[in-house]
């Protein structure tokens, strides 16, 4: 039976993603096999847990997943681990509307123990008022203790302490500011860049030599994973073998949801492929998958790849099925406008361009009623307009 603990935070910034990647290497530095999962609609942090691990990270969300599909894909993905973190986004208590679909609620949801993040800079017994509050909130949340970040000196930690206990809470620790515990950003949240493993690897060490491993060992909880419901099965192959999906990976395209690709990969089989380097399309391709990423930061280079573009429109145009989102939607538009004003040139299969707006983030759950009947939820998260090529107006969304 694995042990499992769900690590939340007061807010964003406090450092839940460090400190999960650290813990995380630091147990599969011991021999652990460690399964991170993520909370919310998150393209990046998964990618980081991925690289602590060796092991895929999956998302959990309320909003756009039934209560027992997220419970059969930890029932499917936790099988063979030995530790289970859950890793929650923004503050604890912050969800789609108030407390609904938080990270408290999928805690509650998945009956799993609470470690709390709480940032200790500039406080003392303040923090017990904070997470008396926190832990009065909602009583039918677990928590198994709390961990203090930022913390200046050994003094510091002490009144911590002090303070965990008048709240109720057990003190798993205090992390002293460090500067390992952090990870480059960009504008979509932290980057990958090549110092990453290295900085994953630091940031191990700083919690096995700041923090008793022994004693958070025994904090997290013994865990049954949910049982997987006989009628539904992650990773059989409806599909016809022969349907061939080709999606887009590399530098440029990277947001995927690792149980879509499942999903995808039920369906038929799959092959990555590089809009950047590749320039054919293999034969007997029945779908095209062009997902998320950076493609602002490509623009030349995709924009340079003629010999791709004509080989899309030539399938476009012969009937071939193409799905794009995001970034992957912005390649196969007409062009889009850099941060420095600067055009380039891309697929052209739709009729708008895009644009990007530095200083303008649309974010949010969306809903789309389909013509059938159905609604379907989605996640909307970026820094760019649509533009008609014909009108030159704005396309927009509520």
């Amino acid at each position: 039976m694995p042990r499992a603990i769900f690590i939340g935070g007061t807010g964003s910034h406090v450092g839940k993603t460090c400190f999960t990647l650290g813990w995380a290497r630091y147990l599969r530095e011991q021999g652990e096999q460690v399964q991170v999962f993520k909370v919310g609609p998150d393209y990046l942090d998964p990618h980081h847990h991925v690289l602590a691990t060796g092991r895929p990270c999956i998302n959990l969300d309320m909003v756009m997943m039934s209560s027992s599909h997220i419970r059969d894909l930890l029932g499917h993905y936790g099988l063979g681990a030995s530790v289970i973190l859950v890793e929650g986004m923004m503050g604890l208590f912050d969800g789609s509307r108030k407390s609904e679909a938080s990270s408290a609620a999928l805690s509650k949801l998945l009956e799993m123990g609470v470690w709390l993040l709480f940032p200790g800079a500039a406080l003392s017994h303040t923090a017990a008022a904070l997470l008396k509050g926190m832990k009065d909130f909602d009583p039918l949340v677990q928590y198994e203790g709390v961990i203090f970040n930022y913390v200046s000196s050994l003094r510091h930690a002490n009144l911590l302490d002090q303070a965990a206990s008048t709240a109720g809470i057990p003190f798993l620790g205090a992390l002293p500011s460090d500067g390992s515990m952090s990870l480059p950003s960009r504008h979509l949240g932290l980057a990958l860049d090549e110092g990453t493993e290295d900085r994953i690897h630091q940031m191990a060490s700083h919690i096995g030599s700041s923090l008793d491993t022994e004693n958070l060992w025994h904090a997290m909880p013994s865990y049954s994973l949910p049982a997987l419901r006989r009628r539904h099965k992650l990773s059989l192959a409806y599909g016809s073998p022969k349907r061939k999906i080709l999606i887009a990976r590399d530098e440029a395209f990277s947001f995927l949801y690792e149980a879509n690709v499942q999903r995808l990969r039920d369906l038929g089989s799959l092959q990555f492929f590089s809009p950047l380097r590749d320039r054919v399309i293999p034969e007997g391709t029945d779908l095209l998958y062009f997902p998320g990423g950076y493609p602002e930061l490509y623009a030349r280079e995709l924009s340079g790849n003629w010999q791709l573009k004509e080989a899309l429109q030539r399938y476009h145009a012969g009937g071939g099925h193409i799905f794009g989102e995001c970034g992957g939607a912005m390649y196969l538009g007409q062009g889009f406008q850099d941060e420095n004003q600067k055009n380039h040139a891309m697929v052209g299969i739709f009729s708008f361009q895009t644009k990007m707006i530095p200083r303008g983030m649309y974010l949010g759950y969306r809903r789309i009623r389909a013509s059938w009947g159905k609604e379907i939820w989605g996640h909307e998260f970026h820094y760019s307009h649509l533009v008609e090529v014909e009108s030159g107006e704005w396309v927009d969304w509520d």
